[in-house]
C-alpha cells in the first residue's frame, strides 16, 4: 500500500492525537491507510467486520504501529487495553486490564520477511521503554504467537 511521503522507513506509532495532527490531503490518505488495512486484515481473518479504521482509532485509546519500507506501507499491529476476567491458580474470578494485540497484519506480499516481528519488536520497545509488559491474545491472537520473543508470552494459566 502506498504511503505517499507520511512514512518513511521504519515503525510508526499512530495514536488519536497523531490522527488529529493530520490535515487536509495528508488526513485523507492517514485516514484510507487506516481503512484499507482494516478491512484486508478482517479478510485474512474471515471476520465480517474490521476491528481498525480510523474512524475506530480516533474513537478510542488505542494504538496503531504502521510498517514502512519508504515506498509503502507493509503491515499493521492494532494494540490497547482490554478489561478481561479471567480463573487465578485457586479457581477465583480476578479482572485484569492488560494491553492486548487487537488486530495484526502484514501485506500478502511482504510475508515472510521479517516485518511482522519488526512491527511487534517495535512495540515491546515502546511498552518496555514505558511501563512493564503484558500481551494477553483475544481470540484472533494465535495469529501472533510465532513472532512473540522467547518469554513473553508463557502460555496459558500463567
Amino acid at each position: 500500500m502506498d504511503s505517499g511521503d507520511l512514512f518513511p522507513p521504519g515503525i510508526h506509532m499512530i495514536d488519536a492525537a497523531r490522527v488529529g495532527a493530520y490535515t487536509g490531503a495528508n488526513r485523507a490518505l492517514l485516514d484510507s491507510i487506516l481503512d484499507e488495512f482494516g478491512t484486508r486484515s478482517a479478510a485474512a481473518q474471515g471476520i465480517g467486520q474490521p476491528m481498525t479504521s480510523a474512524a475506530k482509532l480516533v474513537a478510542s485509546e488505542h494504538r496503531v504501529y504502521l510498517a514502512s519500507d519508504g515506498a509503502q506501507l507493509t503491515g499493521f499491529l492494532k494494540v490497547g487495553t482490554k478489561h478481561l476476567y479471567y480463573y487465578d491458580r485457586k479457581g477465583k474470578v480476578q479482572e485484569l486490564d492488560p494491553v492486548c494485540a487487537l488486530d495484526f497484519f502484514v501485506d500478502e506480499g511482504c510475508q515472510r520477511r521479517g516485518i511482522g516481528n519488526g512491527i511487534l519488536q517495535g512495540f515491546l520497545e515502546v511498552r518496555f521503554f514505558l511501563m512493564p509488559l503484558l500481551l494477553i491474545h483475544n481470540a484472533t491472537g494465535h495469529v501472533i504467537f510465532p513472532w512473540l520473543p522467547s518469554g513473553a508470552y508463557s502460555g496459558r494459566g500463567s
